[in-house]
């Protein structure tokens, strides 16, 4: 309506002009001339009104008709659309670098991809079911997304090297049950990860209804600081957080079964872990060189943990549950901090180590002291405690029949080892260089001791345990103990000194005998006595 008072005016103007203009002109000629000139300028009057309505209408339109081109060609510069799926549209505004997706059912290809370095902000309407793979890749400039409840499935590589996004959200109710699971495709693919090299990602929660995680999801998301996994969650997936440098904190799911191969390996921040129950197997280098990991609980229900699963981690001690049946080689490997291997009670280990790969489970642990070994394991691999050089006490299962290449190959602190009848065979450098050497525990007779010395034993490498100066045969480990006599004095003050006169204990042992030991044992609290009660 403005722009028509505008033309009007001009138009008005113009016509006011082309009359003085006439006027001028009529001034200037004969009066015979002027009055033949008179009826136009008569007529040219009302022609003047009726012409000024009729251009001004017309200028109008055709005025109105250029306004809308100029703003459908301005818009078509700065809007781009087209379609992404059957029922999925798209469009990017140039100006303000907002890409939206709108319509439903799944995304199944990203024509944008000319302006992903552009992208500032993804918008969504309508119900998408699924984001393809590498639909977002490589948007440099994208900080923020959220993705809508509906979306189902998020595909390989979708936000892969979005390297300034900081905050993913996913919207209240959400459906999503996959993230990056086409494996065998993406395997073959340049990207793997649905958020690898999302350098900037913090934090983030992983809804509830996700069941499966697919390899490299989160792989060097280096920022990452906290993770809460989808308590429906059955597998983390083959490097999901690999490379998370400054991942810290994490939550696994109660349902999760598998946490597959480098799943957190190099997450050099992360200082500890609960395994749930739920977990079965832990896999190769799960955890290797998780540098700071000093604290895992592994609950019963854990069947097995993969090769170098916590090689390179900061581990003080491990309590390896029951349920256990197969810990692969180098799984503990050179963890110098390790003080402590404790297997529970009953435990079902079977495989300790991998002869074919010859690299010990324990290979290196040089902070060890003393372990007990279940007794359900039938053999002691090549080089599991191969440079436990702090290594004093060993007690071989009863079951074990055979001592593999160099299993305590520079166990030079090694003092005693119980070894049960059921060995037969003790291979090359098993006991090379263990110089502290005195004491075995043979669980069978002299007769079959000698036996072993000469068939089952190689000469290779073993001098010190062919030449041990003291062998105690028939040996039974201990099975409990019991105080007999208590001891003379029982009554202290703060500050006494502990007295043993006159205390006298029995010990029963495996074989179902006892024994009254009044010496050569010791108590705790020891010397003095400076706690009440």
């Amino acid at each position: 309506m403005k722009c028509k008072k505008l033309l009007a005016l001009a138009l008005t103007a113009a016509l006011f002009v082309s009359a003085c203009t006439n006027v001028f002109a009529a001034a200037n000629v004969s009066a015979t001339d002027a009055a033949a000139a008179a009826p136009q300028t008569k007529v040219s009057q009302p022609a003047q009104s009726e012409t000024d309505e009729a251009a001004q209408e017309v200028v109008v339109t055709e005025d109105e008709t250029v306004t809308v081109q100029e703003e459908q060609v301005q818009a078509n510069e700065s809007t781009t659309s087209g379609t992404c799926g059957e029922s999925l549209n798209w469009s990017y505004n140039t100006s303000t670098s907002v890409l939206t997706i709108s319509g439903s059912g799944d995304m199944t290809s990203y024509p944008w991809d000319e302006y992903k370095d552009n992208i500032e902000q993804v918008k969504f309407s309508g119900n998408i079911t699924f984001i393809c793979d590498y639909a977002f890749s490589n948007c440099e400039n994208l900080e923020s997304i959220t993705i809508p409840a509906s979306v189902e499935t998020i595909g390989g590589g979708a936000f892969f090297n979005c390297i300034n996004l900081e905050s993913v959200t996913f919207a209240s109710g959400s459906k999503l049950t996959a993230i990056n699971t086409n494996y065998d495709y993406l395997r073959s693919n340049q990207y793997h990860g649905t958020f690898e090299g999302c350098k900037n990602l913090t934090e983030i929660v992983i809804p509830n209804s996700v069941t499966s995680m697919g390899r490299e999801a989160f792989l060097g998301c280096v920022n990452l600081t906290s993770i809460i996994l989808s308590n429906k969650l059955e597998v983390i997936g083959l490097s999901t957080f690999s490379g998370c440098t400054n991942l810290k904190n994490v939550t696994i799911g109660r349902n999760t079964t598998f946490i597959e191969e480098n799943a957190f390996q190099n997450c050099v921040n992360l200082t500890q872990i609960k395994i749930p129950s739920t977990v079965e197997w832990i896999e190769t280098r799960a955890f290797y060189n998780c540098s700071k990991l000093a604290k895992v609980e592994l609950n019963q229900g854990l069947l097995g943990i993969g090769d170098n699963a916590f090689r390179e981690t900061a581990l003080t001690s491990i309590t390896i549950p029951a349920s256990v049946t197969t810990i692969n080689y180098s799984a503990f490997k050179e963890l110098s901090t390790l003080k402590t291997v404790t297997f529970a009670a009953n435990s079902n280990l079977t495989t300790l180590g991998d002869d074919f790969y010859g690299e010990g489970v324990f290979q290196g642990c040089t902070n060890l002291t003393s372990i007990v070994l279940p007794d359900k394991l039938p053999y002691i691999c090549d080089e599991t405690f191969e440079g436990c050089s702090n290594l004093t006490n060993v007690t071989v299962g009863k079951r074990v029949n055979s001592i593999g290449r160099s299993a305590f190959h520079n166990c030079s602190a090694l003092t005693s080892v119980i070894i049960p009848k059921a060995v037969t065979f003790i291979d090359n450098y098993s006991f090379y260089n263990c110089s502290g050497l005195n004491t075995v525990y043979y669980t069978g007779s002299q007769t079959q001791w000698n036996t072993l010395k000469e068939d089952g034993i190689s000469t290779t490498g073993n001098s010190y345990l062919l030449n041990v100066p003291n062998i105690v045969y028939n040996y039974s480990p201990l099975a409990s103990i019991a105080v007999k006599t208590n001891p003379t004095k029982t009554v202290y003050t703060i500050g006494d000194t502990f007295a043993s006169a006159g205390l006298k204990l029995t010990a029963t042992y495996e074989n179902g005998t006892t024994k009254e030991i009044t010496s050569g044992f010791t108590c705790s609290p020891s010397g003095k006595i400076n706690t009440a009660g």
